[in-house]
């Protein structure tokens, strides 16, 4: 695995799974160090280490702007215990 030295860039993705329905966008600039800024439902909050971990294994410097948002249709996804758990099979 190569990780990159520096970058600017934009992009977004959509996850849809089940009832699980999510948008992720990273923004990236160049900087000095690595900073890592996380975004997220309050649900996901177990997992932003495991985040920042996939994230580093990439970047070894930069702003890193990760934003993920929970989409109204994945309402009962909100509401269930295993929301968490089809997360972390894209994390």
């Amino acid at each position: 695995m190569h990780s990159m030295q520096s970058m600017t860039g934009y992009g977004r993705s959509e996850v849809r799974h089940a009832h699980l329905f999510l948008t992720v966008e990273a923004r990236s600039v160049n900087h000095r160090y690595l900073d890592i800024a996380l975004r997220y439902p309050r649900l996901y909050a177990p997992l932003e280490a495991r985040m920042k971990q996939r994230v580093s294994a990439y970047f070894t410097r930069g702003r890193i702007d990760i934003t993920l948002v929970q989409q109204e249709s994945a309402c009962k996804a909100y509401r269930s215990p295993w929301a968490c758990q089809a997360l972390s099979i894209w994390v």
